[in-house]
């Protein structure tokens, strides 16, 4: 039987360092042992690392699935059956996953790099923005803060889901992109007629791009 209760966290893509997975597998433990989540693991890779997560999935055979697909796609049932996306990568130029995730209304908790960075926005409760959950360091314990930041939130059904649906909102879309860009010459181009016109800003001055 499924317990909406019972929050589903889960991870999809390459099990290597480089995508942070080893540091998945170190918080895994202690949430498994003192929180009642669960945890799906889909792809393929390292073998030590996919060693590790079956060892987990050993000790908690009722709370960890590990499900190997060397030649994967993207599978769509986990994005649209989890809860919590876990994507703390060491580095990532663009990152694919957490928009996969959000459009499914799965949250992702991610490491601020690269195009994670560009694309979660921190929740801010005070301010009520953002529609993920963000840390900084490659650590432990602060990848671990937010898991738990991320549970207590999921508590707040009407939270949870003004969350879900400002991530299924956000358009990642090409079209988006070349307008920002667009914007960005546009201004860029309007300071070099003022240079031109000698109206330069004066130094230290912040372009607000």
């Amino acid at each position: 039987d499924i317990d909406e209760n019972i929050p589903i966290l889960g991870f999809v893509g390459r099990m290597e360092e480089q995508k942070g997975v080893d540091l998945i597998a170190d918080v895994l433990d202690p949430l498994l042992k003192d929180f009642n989540v669960q945890f799906v693991a889909v792809g393929g890779g390292d073998n030590r690392i996919i060693d590790r997560l079956k060892e987990l999935r050993d000790k908690y055979p009722h709370k960890v699935g590990v499900h190997l697909m060397p030649d994967f796609t993207l599978p769509r049932m986990v994005f649209s059956g989890t809860d919590i996306m876990l994507i703390p990568s060491r580095f990532e130029p663009c990152g694919i996953v957490q928009m996969e995730a959000m459009r499914y209304g799965a949250i992702p908790i991610v490491r601020s790099t690269g195009g994670l960075a560009d694309t979660v926005k921190n929740y801010e409760p005070e301010t009520d923005e953002g529609w993920g959950f963000v840390f900084n360091d490659f650590d432990m314990w602060a990848f671990f803060a937010q898991i738990i930041r991320a549970l207590e939130t999921y508590r707040q059904k009407d939270t949870w889901k003004k969350l879900q649906v400002r991530a299924m909102e956000q358009d990642n879309s090409w079209d988006s992109r070349a307008k920002a860009y667009e914007e960005l010459y546009e201004k860029a181009i309007q300071i070099k007629r003022q240079n031109l016109n000698g109206k330069a800003k004066p130094a230290g001055y912040s372009y607000d791009f």
